[in-house]
Parts: structure tokens; C-alpha cells; sequence
């Protein structure tokens, strides 16, 4: 099993249009490693049949406990503990969606219309700064996991807090409420913000959500246009930059 794990990931580096690709023979196009450690229909017979749980202690769908990646969760829990234990991130790490591609049928199948793969397997990725090694993720099962800031959290906590990381992430993610939290985690947290954001500073708020009798009209807005010298705001060591 050792070995059929080991040529699953290999197959990751080296990319072809089908399992049948990687046994093939033919001097110009082959990879012999393969052949060599099993034949093609040991592989595949493997690879049908192979199971990384027991079906019997499945919940049912709809019962407190029930887990969408059930049948590869133990897996995940191995392969994201090495990546942890082996690897040493450098300072800077960001957040980020990716998408692992499929289009068959599958009811994690998720549509991204702005992303280079647009079908497929959805993740919440931890990523290192400097080469894009995915440090951390979590694969996205549809409604329920909480807020993005919730995500973030389940990421960096603890292997990447407490210890001076830098996060940086796009405005999905970025409110002030988790820049706190980050903070108050002595990690540094860097990103673009959305201006209609829960605890943002009032002035930047977009001019719906303050009403002439709410307590925070008194508030101007601030309306930059472009070349615009930008303004800053602080508070508890923190930069707004609008």
C-alpha cells in the first residue's frame, strides 16, 4: 500500500492525460519507474477498490456528526500533520481560495467564474509567501462552516500564531475584528478591505448605511477621487489606508 500511495503522488509531478499514460512502454514518452514498482492492472485494481475508512461508521447525512469528506478524512488529517511537522513556513503566509479541478459528478462541485479552474473542489488554502507551498487547508462543504474570519482562524491557529508569521489576504477575509485577534496572537495581518465591513471606521462606511437620525450621521464621509492624496486612519496599532 506503501507503494501505491507513493505512485498516487507521484503522479502529481508528473502530469499526463491518463493512468494508462504512466505504464506505458514506448522509449520516447515512457516512465519506466512505474512498471517497475507494479504492473498497470495491479495499480487500477488497487486503485478500485481502495478505501481510506469504514463505510459502517458513516453518519447519515442530516445526523449531528455527519461528515462530507468522511470517506477521505483520515487521509487528510495524516498528510496536513506532516505538512505541518516538516515544513517550515517562512514569515510570510497568505489566505486565499483554490480549486482542485473536476467536472464529474460530485456534490462538493463548486463554480468559480473568476478563477483560471472554474469546476471543481473548492479549498480554503494557507499558503507560504515565497514559493506558494499550501501549508494548511480546508476543503469547502457548502454552507455552515461559519464566517470567512472563522476559516482564517481555523488555518492559522495554533501552528502559525504566537509566533511573528505576517498574514496577508485579499478582502474576502480582512475585517478588523480578525486583524484584532491577530494581533492580540502577535502575528502581523495585512489586506484589502470592503467598505460596507462590520466594525469598519464610520467614515468610510458607504453613505446607505447611515440614516440622517442614526448616531453616526454626524460622521462625514470621505469621498476620494482618483490621484487623490489617501487618508490614514489608526487606532490600537492598527492602519487604514483609504
Amino acid at each position: 500500500m506503501r507503494a501505491f500511495v507513493g505512485l498516487e503522488m507521484s503522479m502529481g509531478l508528473c502530469d499526463k492525460p491518463a493512468i494508462s499514460d504512466y505504464f506505458e512502454t514506448y522509449w520516447l514518452t515512457g516512465t519506466p519507474g512505474y512498471s517497475t514498482v507494479m504492473s498497470r492492472n495491479r495499480f487500477q485494481l488497487i486503485r478500485s477498490f481502495f478505501h481510506m475508512n469504514d463505510n459502517t461508521d458513516k453518519v447519515p447525512k442530516g445526523q449531528p456528526g455527519h461528515d462530507p469528506l468522511f470517506k477521505v478524512r483520515p487521509i487528510l488529517d495524516i498528510v496536513q500533520g506532516q505538512y505541518v511537522k516538516l515544513y517550515q513556513a517562512h514569515k510570510e503566509v497568505s489566505i486565499d481560495e483554490a480549486m482542485l479541478a473536476f467536472k464529474g459528478r460530485l456534490g462538493l462541485k463548486q463554480y468559480m467564474q473568476d478563477k483560471p479552474t472554474k469546476w471543481g473542489v473548492k479549498l480554503w488554502s494557507l499558503c507560504d509567501n515565497r514559493n506558494g507551498f499550501m501549508l494548511k487547508w480546508n476543503v469547502y462543504t457548502g454552507a455552515g462552516e461559519g464566517t470567512v474570519g472563522d476559516v482564517v482562524r481555523s488555518l492559522m491557529i495554533p501552528e502559525y500564531v504566537d509566533h511573528g508569521y505576517h498574514l496577508y489576504c485579499d478582502n474576502l477575509y480582512s475585517s478588523p475584528d480578525l486583524f484584532v485577534d491577530m494581533r492580540n496572537r502577535r502575528t502581523g495581518a495585512c489586506g484589502t478591505l470592503r467598505s460596507n465591513r462590520v466594525g469598519n471606521p464610520v467614515a468610510i462606511l458607504p453613505a446607505s448605511r447611515g440614516r440622517r437620525n442614526d448616531a453616526t450621521a454626524r460622521y462625514p464621509r470621505i469621498t476620494l477621487k482618483k490621484g487623490e492624496d489617501p487618508v490614514f486612519f489608526t487606532k490600537d496599532n492598527m492602519l487604514c489606508l483609504y
